[in-house]
């Protein structure tokens, strides 16, 4: 990528209102997390349960997955946890912990840190990213922001 194409990209986030240029590259404008996780776990639930259950097909028995904070996640954790698959989740995701404080199946649960963002219930961050990359992992869900 050159650095033309990276300013381009910036003037147009800046026009958009999502970013504020500063020296050396940009900050976000406002919060990606309006919307609180509870409020977006019942948002398209149907859809979200659909989901979840195309995931869940393509999971084996002792397969490791890192599910991050994504309120599909919570519904494939507790499809999971009620099935008889035994598999390992990686996760920042309280949710996800929370779950697993309520069902068991034998499953292996590890939780990794970094900072803690609240709008999230995870953590984020550069200490994150270093503890996902400690494992071996067969299948890595992760969640799209619509603002």
């Amino acid at each position: 990528v050159s650095e033309d194409s990276i300013r381009k990209d910036l003037k147009v986030l800046e026009k958009e209102g999502l970013i504020t240029r500063i020296y050396g590259g940009a900050k976000l404008k406002r919060s990606l997390y309006k919307r609180t996780l509870n409020s977006r776990l019942t948002e398209n639930f149907e859809n979200k349960y659909i989901i979840a259950e195309k995931a869940f097909k393509l999971i084996e028995d002792n397969d490791t997955l890192f599910l991050d904070t994504s309120t599909i996640n919570i519904i494939l954790t507790e499809m999971i946890l009620k099935s008889d698959k035994v598999v390992t989740i990686v996760t920042n995701m309280l949710d996800v912990v929370n779950v697993f404080s309520e069902i068991s199946n034998n499953s292996v649960l590890i939780g990794v840190g970094g900072i803690f963002k609240s709008k999230q219930k995870g953590f984020n961050g550069s200490d994150t990213i270093k503890e996902i990359k400690k494992y071996m992992l067969h299948l890595i869900l992760l969640h799209i922001i619509k603002n």
